[in-house]
């Protein structure tokens, strides 16, 4: 693959337009350990976050005074979160769960597979809703959920099968299977299409694409019709994606955010200076062939996967053995 064009295009300190941003850890409890965080990330209006359990299956809430709550469920991974407002005023977690996570064994990790799943959690982790895989006959492996509006319980729910069929899926509010996106009309299909967000401030409605094998970004309107496809030329490893006051975020896997003004790209930040090639990647081989979590810098970014916006701050979780969640924050604050 050859190096992308962000190499030299990276920004040199951590900002977002006019906002300098100050780097923080987000303790969860339960870092550490050999458990390989594959996660989502969500703020629920209380201000608590919600994020996966590195061992996966349950879920760790994170209360703004920084104690931690771990929640019982009954799937396998939670590599997307989206809290949402269901008729009678109560809140849940749409989880999609794509059915794989990495298990600790030696010298390698060992791999556990089950079927892939989009739910609706409860805030005490039982299921309450489920979608229904679109073909069974190749079962999916979804990666991404997001609503058209959360606080709208009529809201249409768009699905990515990112690790499955490479197809996003748009449902009705009641789970009827509406409008199913191969990519094609952007003139290439999509090839891991790893998360979506719904963008709706401004005048245009939009879903967005981070199309991550693809190295782009791709823009339908909500009734499907392709748009415009930007960023091939300057991103690597798109995963997931948030809007921060007008400037879209992107993590990207092999070590950065991508940073846009609208739809224009301004530069990444937060660098990985490592080799994604290196053996173990994006952990490490340590010198008894082990592998074991990498060394972490403050500041640089190793494999940043999920992300959310909570009050004025990023936060996010890097896929990785222990994890970890990083605030972003205006340093003024």
């Amino acid at each position: 693959m050859p190096t992308p064009l962000r190499t030299r295009l990276d920004l040199t300190s951590l900002a977002i337009g006019d906002t300098p941003l100050r780097w923080t850890r987000v303790p969860t409890g339960h870092d550490g350990g050999t458990g390989w965080l594959h996660s989502g990330i969500a703020a629920l209006p209380d201000g608590a976050l919600l994020v996966a359990h590195p061992e996966g299956r349950d879920l760790i809430r994170i209360d703004d005074t920084g104690d931690n709550t771990r929640i019982t469920t009954a799937l396998t991974e939670m590599h997307s979160l989206t809290v949402a407002n269901t008729a009678d005023g109560a809140l849940v977690v749409w989880a999609a769960d794509n059915g794989h996570r990495f298990v600790h064994d030696t010298p390698d990790y060992g791999e556990i597979h089950s079927p892939g799943r989009v739910v609706a959690l409860d805030l005490d982790g039982h299921v309450v809703r489920e979608l229904d895989d679109p073909d069974a006959s190749r079962p999916w492996s979804p990666t991404s959920v997001a609503l058209v509006d959360t606080d709208d319980p009529g809201s249409d729910i768009w699905v990515a099968d990112g690790y499955g069929q490479s197809l996003i899926h748009r449902y009705s509010a009641d789970g009827v299977l509406l409008t199913t996106l191969d990519g094609t009309e952007s003139g290439t299909r999509f090839d891991c299409p790893h998360g979506i967000l719904i963008r709706t401030a401004g005048t245009e409605k939009a879903l967005y694409v981070a199309d991550r094998s693809n190295r782009r970004i791709v823009v339908f309107g909500l009734d499907g019709t392709y748009l415009r496809t930007l960023a091939a030329d300057v991103v690597d490893s798109p995963s997931s994606m948030v809007d921060y006051h007008g400037h879209l975020v992107v993590t990207e896997l092999f070590g950065a955010l991508a940073i846009f003004d609208g739809d224009d790209y301004l530069g990444h930040i937060g660098s990985s200076p490592r080799d994604r090639n290196e053996p173990g990647w994006p952990n490490r081989i340590d010198d008894t062939g082990q592998t074991v979590a990498p060394r972490l810098r403050d500041g640089l970014f190793n494999s940043p996967h999920g992300i959310t916006v909570r009050d004025d701050a990023l936060y996010l979780t890097e896929w990785m053995i222990g994890g970890r969640i990083v605030r972003l924050g205006p340093a003024a604050h």
